[in-house]
């Protein structure tokens, strides 16, 4: 293990910090809605080949369903964006055997680093059992909040034989009092089709209040919504690699 920064707390007091952020944020979960937007690309990666819209609707504690607003390009996108987006209403269901935690998790300090401007504690993730949607990779934690800022890795099992190797990079942020992955990228090397990625973005949000001003009678006052700008590059014990196992596993 990689001796510690003066001052910068013990590992078990930085996992016991991260588990308690997570329980706190989901105490608050409450309802939202998110506009999504997922691309995907081929050998160039710089002109997409399929673009999606998705709006997503969470309603605690476990209810999340989702409709295809826009789908553009190849066929091929929209079907990988409704698998993942039914893995990741799976994945709600109560089933934390994905969550960034100690129960799927061992971890090892590795440094502290800044990360978009924020001080960060970066630890190595060891998975305890081989399955998919565990990943073997690096978190870093940020040191104030102790909420994840960023996971990337690879999974500690191939989703699938046509994929010879798949890289996630997850993305976190705030999002009113809640704690949301607000990005993903997955880079697959697929066999015989060479390398896919899939990008995912939330860019633009919807709280109580201003899914309230939709449907109340009109002249009705209420107080000011306020709109949430998604995060550029999600709940308590954020699940990992939701959705991720299906990228680029389909010819586009």
């Amino acid at each position: 293990m990689v001796a510690q920064q003066a001052g910068t707390p013990d590992l078990n007091t930085i996992l016991s910090r991260m588990e308690q952020a997570q329980a706190e944020s989901h105490a608050r979960m409450s309802a939202y809605s998110v506009t999504r937007e997922y691309k995907f690309f081929g050998d160039d990666q710089q002109h997409a080949k399929s673009q999606v819209l998705a709006k997503v609707d969470f309603a605690p504690p476990d209810q999340k369903n989702y409709t295809i607003e826009q789908s553009s390009g190849s066929g091929q996108g929209e079907k990988i964006a409704r698998k993942v987006l039914d893995h990741e209403k799976k994945m709600m269901k109560g089933d934390n055997s994905s969550a960034l935690s100690r129960e799927n998790y061992d971890f090892e300090y590795l440094r502290c680093e800044p990360i978009n401007g924020r001080r960060a504690y970066v630890l190595q993730l060891l998975p305890k059992r081989n399955e998919k949607n565990l990943i073997k990779g690096v978190a870093w934690v940020d040191a104030e909040t102790f909420h994840p800022l960023r996971v990337e890795g690879e999974p500690m099992k191939s989703p699938s034989w046509w994929v010879k190797s798949v890289k996630y990079s997850f993305t976190f942020g705030p999002v009113a009092d809640m704690w949301l992955q607000t990005g993903m990228q997955a880079v697959a090397n697929v066999r015989l089709l060479g390398q896919h990625t899939m990008i995912a973005r939330d860019v633009n949000y919807q709280l109580p209040v201003q899914m309230a001003a939709a449907t109340v009678p009109k002249g009705t006052m209420l107080p000011p919504a306020t709109q949430v700008a998604a995060v550029k590059k999600r709940p308590m014990r954020p699940a990992l690699g939701a959705g991720a196992s299906v990228i680029a596993v389909r010819r586009y």
